[in-house]
């Protein structure tokens, strides 16, 4: 039994009772803190979404948080069977739950069980799950598993988008009415281009919840791009459908949105009026330290614009004006409820280095691979789709002896491209770099092989899917091997090609569904040949996580030298057409600069890549 402490019988038992008080005054005084760093913290949380937050300069600055506050994560909660995620994404997840605390008053209740169970009913979506294995039981290429930081960031980001759609209620009629009422809730509502095509829009829609995700704003899809007819809800607890075309009618003779061009002239005319008033300027190597703030915390301003354009029509590309990605004009937009994003290309690698997002990609995304994140979590094929892709994979693809898969993917554009030369090239390349077995064999080594039937029952087969609008690679590669079924590994090789088109309807519901079958089947594949620029290609590469080798398109140099039949790619990462390494934002402390220097890991496109003359640029990925 433990003995009472021994107290000095010369102060009268006083030791023992300091001690006692003392230990209640520092009780008392650290319960006071608490308080106050909690209150410190709800300023920081209504500071950060609601007001004017002064934007550091640097390359670590963000607009979500002034500081990171681990404190805030709570990260022992159920994380529904997956292991405690990796030290990593806290910055966005952070974020998201501050902007859900100004939008719920600080009361952060979380979808019951029995919501979650009957939204799932209502909502079903095999593919969910089910997507992830099929590229789990692939036998020659590396896996690319599940990340449990990107699901708890899922799950939060289902959470706002739950909290905004439930107190909005009716959208068009909020919208419409030019309601603002719902603190801390703002939009961007994703449009297509009316003449893109399935991959386009695929990759719109990822751009769009990119920015959404590093801005917290809630994504909407328009019913026009009719990626809503064959996908799933990815939100749990919502929906991102958007059934009013009224909301996405950008044009100048609806008046809904206002184009970006007057939305930056309004920022010229604040901007100027701010350098007038601002009583003191710091140079750019001052602000390249982290000391400039931002004209509204000197010039306290408010848009009068509820809605604006970010990417309204092909003089850009179908991309939003240079203009758009850099610092000042963010900070604008950052006070706009509503976005309209629409173009047709990966905009992505230019998000990812506009510099107060740069925290969240790179603390999410280490790996660069936010294009695969997105891909197998938000555009999930929908049930009727996802019944189909199944049945063609089993029925075309898939071997109970892990047969290797090979996925080809042609698209020739208008403009004379010799189709004999790219086929051709495509055998060239895939016997050059032993993805394919070589045929050419004399007939006497075919002879003294003397394969038997029991060698020929259990000689590995090589299943290649070929994705083209005409059937020419298909007939062309069936005839080398019908011709010569004995090949030089002994491996056999099995063709398939389902559909051939001969052109491409674009808005229309049949054509996106086959051609997301076809994208999905791709992407299942082992090693993977595409077209350079396309991006149907594109999604399949990402979605599989794979780096592809790309088909040389171009004729041979005039000086008669050949070009190479094709290139390995360098990055999972889909290109983004356009945009050069260079950037100029006139109305930073730092007006312009390169790329490269700001993120290493951005690259300018392949030579190969240039093959319809459109610069680029991509994200390296580490994988």
């Amino acid at each position: 039994m433990q003995k009472p402490a021994a107290t000095n019988p010369e102060d009268g038992g006083r030791g023992r009772r300091e001690g006692f008080f003392t230990k209640w005054r520092l009780l008392g005084l650290t319960i006071v803190l608490l308080c106050l760093v909690e209150w410190l913290d709800n300023r920081v949380v209504s500071t950060t979404v609601i007001s004017v937050v002064p934007v550091q300069w640097t390359r670590n600055s963000s607009f979500i948080s002034s500081k990171v506050d681990t404190e805030a994560l709570d990260d022992s909660g159920d994380h529904h069977g997956l292991p405690p995620p990796r030290p990593h994404g806290k910055l966005l997840l952070q974020a998201l739950r501050r902007t859900r605390s100004v939008v719920t008053n600080a009361r952060l209740e979380k979808i019951s069980e029995k919501e979650r169970a009957e939204w799932n009913r209502k909502n079903p979506c095999s593919s969910r799950w089910e997507l992830q294995t099929m590229y789990d039981e692939r036998s020659h290429s590396k896996a690319y598993p599940r990340d449990p930081a990107w699901e708890q960031v899922m799950e939060e980001y289902s959470e706002l988008h739950r909290a905004c759609t439930q107190r909005v209620g009716n959208m068009t009629k909020y919208f419409l009415n030019r309601k603002d009422s719902v603190p801390g809730c703002k939009f961007v509502l994703a449009d297509t281009n009316s003449g893109a095509g399935l991959g386009n829009k695929i990759l719109v829609l990822s751009s769009a919840f990119a920015y959404a995700l590093a801005t917290q704003r809630i994504l909407l899809v328009g019913q026009e791009t009719l990626l809503t007819e064959y996908t799933c809800e990815p939100f749990v607890g919502s929906s991102w459908f958007l059934n009013s075309s009224q909301l996405l009618l950008t044009r100048s003779k609806n008046h809904t949105f206002q184009s970006d061009d007057d939305f930056f002239s309004e920022i010229n005319k604040h901007f100027a009026n701010y350098k007038q008033n601002a009583s003191s300027r710091l140079t750019a190597a001052a602000a390249v330290q982290g000391k400039y703030q931002s004209p509204n915390a000197v010039f306290p301003w408010r848009p009068q614009d509820y809605a604006v354009v970010a990417s309204p029509d092909m003089a850009h590309l179908y991309q939003a004006l240079p203009r758009f990605y850099c610092e000042t004009e963010q900070m604008y937009y950052s006070h706009v409820p509503f976005v309209s994003w629409s173009g047709c290309i990966n905009t992505i690698p230019r998000l990812f280095t506009v510099l107060s997002f740069m925290p969240i990609f790179e603390d999410l995304f280490p790996d660069r691979m936010v294009l695969t994140r997105m891909l197998r979590s938000v555009v999930l094929p929908g049930e009727f789709l996802w019944s189909r892709v199944k049945h063609l994979a089993h029925a075309y693809l898939f071997r109970k002896d892990g047969a290797r898969r090979v996925g080809i993917q042609m698209r020739f554009r208008r403009g004379g491209i010799n189709e004999a030369m790219v086929n051709g090239r495509v055998v060239d390349c895939l016997w050059k770099e032993g993805v394919l077995p070589n045929v050419s064999q004399t007939v006497t080594e075919v002879a003294e092989r003397n394969q038997t039937l029991t060698d020929i029952k259990n000689a590995p087969v090589i299943k290649v899917f070929i994705a083209s609008l005409l059937r020419g690679l298909y007939e062309h590669m069936n005839k080398i091997y019908l011709n010569n079924p004995v090949t030089a590994s002994g491996e056999d090789v099995s063709l398939v090609q389902l559909t051939s088109s001969q052109r491409q309807r674009l808005n229309n519901v049949e054509e996106d569904v086959q051609a997301f079958a076809e994208i999905l089947l791709l992407s299942f594949s082992d090693q993977l040949l595409v077209t350079p620029i396309s991006t149907f290609g594109g999604i399949a590469q990402a979605y599989g996580a794979l780096v592809p080798y790309f088909i040389e398109y171009r004729e041979d140099f005039p000086n008669g030298t050949r070009r190479d039949a094709c290139q390995r790619g360098e990055t999972v990462d889909v290109a983004m057409q356009g945009p050069s390494v260079g950037w100029s934002c006139r109305l930073d402390p730092v007006q312009a600069g390169n790329l490269t220097e700001r993120a290493s890991y951005v690259r300018p496109v392949l030579d190969i890549e240039l093959s319809n003359k459109y610069s680029g640029i991509h994200l390296v990925t580490d994988f």
